[in-house]
């Protein structure tokens, strides 16, 4: 599969990745260290706020080395409701998320499976991604006029072919919106996630929000690239989060994240 440079970030610890939200306890299995977006405003060693939010991304994973952390997981974190496929790179530029996936399907059955996207490959991947019992999808999607595409997105490479400026946000926010589409047309539960951009895309949010809604999405995860606030921190950043939530609330649920 076609990607550009991967990550390099050391694990922060002997587990994996998980936060809270309302309906429970999502767990992130960090997988994939390739992408296929280069990021104008953050590059391709640092975590990626088109995969997994950076308070969550750590190294990539063996997939026997991130299931072997499943069971501990399972065992200890109390209720998990999700399983998710997600960075620190893009999930479905590698053959590995479709091996987790197949592994979690036939072993935890009765839990959400979904994978954290940017969206550029998932239109093409839905058919057989549902075929290995993927019920669940995040995607990411912070952009919505061509301008901010342009100046979130540096390249993106597709189907062996580099792709930039104008070009690369055309492509991505046609390939992001045409996967929502289809998903939910497989029956999938859909959430969009988006990372706030000072001064970047803000204008933006309540569009995508408002579009997704449309497509039937079912709710919607606002971050910014600094990753999910720590539990009972507030500052001006923390609070201008909030208020963009209470903003597209209007459009879809909100759904935060507590690590």
């Amino acid at each position: 599969m076609d990607m550009i440079t991967g990550h390099d970030q050391e694990a922060t610890d002997a587990g994996l990745p998980s936060v809270l939200t309302g309906k429970g306890r999502i767990v992130f299995l960090p997988v994939v260290a390739g992408v296929n977006v280069d990021c104008a405003c953050c590059g391709t060693h640092a975590p990626c706020s088109h995969a997994l939010p950076s308070a969550l991304a750590g190294r990539a994973l063996e997939p026997d080395e991130a299931l072997d952390r499943v069971i501990p997981m399972m065992k200890h974190r109390g209720r998990v409701d999700e399983l998710c496929i997600a960075g620190p790179g893009e999930a479905l530029v590698s053959p590995a998320t479709r091996v987790v996936l197949r592994v979690l399907t036939w072993r935890y059955p009765g839990i959400g499976r979904s994978v954290w996207t940017n969206g550029l490959l998932l239109a093409e991947q839905l058919d057989e991604l549902a075929r290995l019992g993927l019920n669940r999808v995040i995607i990411t999607i912070n952009s919505f006029t061509r301008l901010t595409a342009e100046r979130l997105y540096a390249r993106l490479i597709y189907r062996g072919r580099s792709y930039v400026g104008r070009a690369a946000g055309d492509l991505l926010l046609e390939k992001q919106w045409l996967g929502l589409s289809l998903a939910k047309d497989h029956g999938l539960h859909v959430m969009v996630h988006s990372a706030l951009v000072h001064r970047v895309n803000e204008m933006d949010l309540g569009q995508i929000a408002s579009r997704a809604s449309r497509l039937a999405a079912d709710g919607m995860v606002l971050t910014s690239l600094d990753g999910p606030p720590p539990k009972g921190s507030d500052n001006g950043s923390i609070s201008a989060l909030r208020a963009k939530r209470r903003e597209l609330s209007a459009y879809l649920p909100q759904v935060e994240f507590i690590l």
